[in-house]
């Protein structure tokens, strides 16, 4: 689906490979992308000003006839009446000015127009240098790009779309052979648990015209987390507290052209035009005490679910990686209930921002409508058997307390957040601890109160259906959005955090490095909104074109992909099919199984005959034809 801040809008998918969209067309309109709500304001000010600067004058009027009057009282009086006005007028001028002001902050502030963008973030003049990776080579990290508040003793974590090197942004300081690890129990962190490789991230303070102060803070254990022998995800855990407790200081990160791909043959910045990433986060002048929680769950709790489900868990704040991925084989932090007969292998791994955590089976049960291959939760019940369902539970444990009463946690003994805060299962704000135990099965005294289980039914069925786009924001066809416009998209389904990351976006024609990530909201009817973090739409009043493609790699809970594409036809519209593609509701792109017309264009004023092509390159044919006007 392209989202433009430009006129055109296009939707579909071709042959299961290419994306829920189009490229650009070669042409753009100069046309203003500037807030409606920021002419008004600057009219205003000019006004007031115009008059600020005629009040001025009449006071320098006056004051020159009262220098000059030589004594004569008419001229004396007449100065003194302009000045008194003159000043009465100004002061008249500024008050409008202030109420003015405040007014239109207001109006800001309820229509969700932040008429400085980035305003309370980290200080130093906006840069988009080396920013350009995010959402291509850099899936995530935490703390985000401009993010404030943060807590002094936070963890600092990046994941990458590629294998890394783990040599090349790890020391071995632990002498175990294993890069990115402790030496467990761990005694002091400093010597039991790898450092950091000084050339690969340079981490600075930055003062407020954005430049680095002070030396370069290197005093950092790295872990690394390893996905069947690869490393995408490393977690930094400085040596002391971040920033300061009496002020606010920002930091700047960054990843350099020193990292290396898997292999140690590439730079992971080899394709970036900047060859590195660079962000900037503020911290406060607190510590982060507080436990994370569970927000949901999906299969919800005495849900029965296909057999073809992700398990999915959302927490309330960011979790640390490395407690919270890793093969069920010997995972002890989240567990399934045993089963000699449907025991369940698969992996756990984070996503959407590190507040998401989801399990896939390793059990192959077929494709999906892509050709994709579909992994299966294990069950005991015959073959063919659709009405046969087995229970099942998933136990979620705390980590051990390190002092009773307080939720800082024992090291890697459970889940916790970025700052080593355990687990608050029952979200009571309570440190209760966890029962003593290891195993990877479920014990009579694990459901106890800062552990969290939940059970749902797995039924001996594969469910095919495909999501759809329900609507999207900005919408098809908008214009002059504001730079920090909502970026949004509604799912049909529930949908699997981990291939969000594959949703692209494209500014057309390029004018500063684009950065955005996608973030999943999982709503109580089961729909699933991705939230778009961004950089400025148009920015310096640029009339510029935005294309998202949501391609067939994104799929549902279920595994199944978007295909065919599926999504609104107009400005403003919804989109709303059944299972088997009727439409039943609001307005949507015709759909068909017939992969040689399977491609949604959307542009105004498209007929019913444009709106499907064969493929990508015919849609934008008719969009380029002189008989169309994208308008």
């Amino acid at each position: 689906m392209f989202l433009p801040s430009g006129n055109v809008a296009y939707a579909g998918t071709e042959q299961f490979s290419e994306d829920f969209g189009l490229e650009p067309i070669e042409s753009t309109l100069s046309l203003g992308t500037q807030d409606i709500r920021v002419t008004i304001a600057k009219i205003i000010r000019v006004a007031l000003g115009f008059l600020g600067i005629i009040a001025l004058v009449l006071m320098l009027y006056a004051g020159f006839m009262i220098m000059t009057s030589a004594g004569e009282a008419q001229k004396v009086e007449t100065g003194k009446k302009i000045l008194i006005n003159a000043t009465i007028g100004l002061a008249i001028i500024l008050s409008a000015f202030a109420i003015t002001q405040f007014i239109l902050v207001k109006l800001g502030e309820a229509t969700g127009y932040q008429a400085t963008p980035g305003a309370g973030g980290p200080p130093g003049v906006p840069t988009f240098t080396a920013s350009g990776s995010l959402g291509t080579i850099v899936k995530d990290h935490y703390p985000f790009r401009n993010q404030i508040d943060v807590a002094r003793n936070t963890r600092i974590s990046v994941t990458f779309f590629m294998a890394l090197e783990p040599n090349s942004v790890i020391l071995d300081s632990n002498g175990n052979g294993t890069y990115g690890d402790c030496n467990i129990p761990i005694g002091d962190w400093w010597t039991d648990c790898d450092q950091l490789e000084q050339t690969a991230i340079e981490i600075y303070e930055v003062n407020d015209e954005g430049e680095r102060v002070g030396l370069q803070l290197t005093e950092m254990n790295v872990l690394a987390v390893y996905e069947e022998g690869s490393v995408y995800t490393i977690v930094l855990r400085p040596r002391e507290f971040l920033g300061d407790s009496v002020r606010d200081v920002s930091y700047s990160v960054n990843l350099t052209d020193n990292i290396m791909r898997a292999g140690g043959g590439e730079s992971m910045f080899e394709t970036d035009p900047d060859g590195r990433y660079e962000w900037r986060f503020r911290t406060g002048t607190e510590l982060d005490l507080n436990p994370p929680k569970v927000a949901s769950v999906y299969p919800r709790d005495g849900l029965s679910v296909p057999r073809n489900t992700v398990i999915q868990i959302n927490f309330d704040e960011a979790i640390d990686p490395t407690v919270a991925q890793g093969s069920a084989e010997n995972f002890t932090n989240i567990i399934f209930d045993h089963n000699p007969l449907a025991d369940v292998i698969g992996y756990w791994k984070v996503s959407s921002g590190y507040k998401s955590v989801e399990f896939v089976s390793y059990e192959p049960c077929g494709e999906n409508s892509c050709g994709d291959e579909m992994f299966c939760l294990p069950t005991t019940c015959p073959a063919g058997d659709a009405l046969c369902s087995d229970s099942r539970q998933v136990l979620i444990r705390t980590a051990d307390l390190l002092t009773p009463g307080s939720f800082e946690g024992v090291p890697f003994s459970g889940i916790m957040d970025m700052a080593g805060n355990a687990l608050d299962g029952n979200s009571d704000n309570v440190a209760d601890g966890k029962p003593a135990a290891s195993t990877n099965t479920i014990g009579p005294d694990d459901p106890e109160p800062d552990n969290y289980i939940w059970g749902f039914g797995v039924q001996n069925i594969i469910d095919r259906t495909a999501p759809y786009i329900i609507s999207v924001l900005p919408n098809p066809d908008d214009e002059n959005i504001p730079e920090d416009a909502p970026f949004e998209i509604l799912f049909s389904r529930p949908m699997w955090s981990a291939t969000l990351g594959n949703i692209k976006v494209q500014e057309y024609p390029v004018y500063l490095p684009f950065w955005f990530r996608a973030v999943s909201d999982l709503r109580p009817d089961n729909t699933t909104l991705v939230r778009i973090s961004h950089r400025s739409f148009g920015p310096d009043g640029s009339d510029l074109y935005y294309f998202t493609s949501v391609d067939t790699q994104i799929k549902s809970l279920n595994q199944n992909c978007l295909y065919p594409g599926r999504g609104p036809t107009e400005s403003g519209g919804v989109c709303m099919q059944d299972a088997d593609g009727h439409i039943i509701g609001g307005t949507c792109v015709p759909t068909t199984y017939v992969a040689d017309d399977d491609t949604g264009c959307v542009f105004t004023g498209a007929a019913e005959a444009d709106l499907l092509r064969p493929s990508v390159a015919s849609c934008l044919d008719r969009i380029d034809d002189t008989d169309v006007s994208p308008i």
